[in-house]
């Protein structure tokens, strides 16, 4: 199963639990299949979802399962795109990047984050796509030794001239 979730070839030498970019990745992968299940073992509620854009299509906190299910239903209809965009990223994994800090992170994402309360790690990354780049912002909670969990996701996108 694990296989089928991943972008791309696992490291066979890493023994441990999973770090917070391993935990993005499944997280991303879950999403892309639309498993709302799979998802909740690597997530933590209430679980925040913001979108930088002017139109807010699927900007929700989800304080449950059920919300949480909603939530993933409205990005397959409403993010189509994004999804899009994962999708190709399992076909050419070089398209996706995921690193830990805030690296490079537009201000609209900061923005979004600043409110975020509690101890985080953050990962950033991005995926590369047709004329649109999509980056985002997962605020991480738990630790590698009792296990890491997506508590928020930010994203951001920028067209990109043909």
């Amino acid at each position: 199963m694990m296989a089928v979730l991943t972008f791309g070839p696992r490291d066979p030498e890493h023994n441990g639990a999973p770090t917070a970019v391993d935990t993005s990745l499944m997280w991303l992968g879950a999403l892309r299949d639309g498993h709302a299940n799979m998802l909740t073992a690597f997530t933590t509620f209430p679980f925040t979802y913001r979108e930088a854009w002017s139109r807010k299509r699927c900007t929700q906190t989800a304080a449950n399962l059920d919300e949480f299910r909603q939530w993933v239903l409205c990005t397959h209809e409403k993010e189509s795109r994004f999804i899009d965009q994962l999708r190709s990223a399992e076909r050419d994994p070089r398209r996706l990047r995921l690193d830990q800090g805030l690296g490079s992170v537009s201000k609209r994402l900061r923005a979004l984050a600043q409110g975020k309360t509690g101890r985080s790690t953050w990962i950033n990354g991005s995926i590369k796509g047709d004329r649109v780049t999509y980056q985002f912002l997962f605020a991480i909670s738990g630790n590698e030794a009792r296990g890491v969990r997506v508590s928020s996701m930010f994203i951001d996108s920028s067209a990109e001239a043909k």
